[in-house]
């Protein structure tokens, strides 16, 4: 299983965004859109959980950098960045 950090994420993006984009490789476990404790508002990037490893590297790989928002055309793109997240990280949510 891949814990996978997704960062820079626009605030519209919402789970159902990432759970699609990541499904289209693989089962998705989990995903989950960090956000602030205080006001609720989304703090810009997520954790999304895989639990095949071959299946988290090609979405790694195919979605790194890739342009996935925005749906709307006011908003500029924005560029995804995902990499792996160690399990055992102890300030994962």
């Amino acid at each position: 299983m891949k814990n996978i950090y997704v960062g820079n994420i626009s605030f519209q993006t919402t789970e159902q965004d990432l759970d699609a984009a990541f499904s289209a490789y693989g089962q998705v476990d989990r995903v989950q859109i960090v956000k602030d404790r205080d006001t609720g508002q989304a703090r810009g990037f997520a954790f999304v959980e895989m639990p095949v490893n071959a299946d988290a590297d090609k979405a790694m790989a195919a979605l790194n950098g890739a342009t996935i928002w925005p749906t709307i055309e006011l908003f500029e793109p924005v560029h995804w960045y995902v990499l792996p997240v160690s399990a055992q990280a102890s300030w994962i949510p």
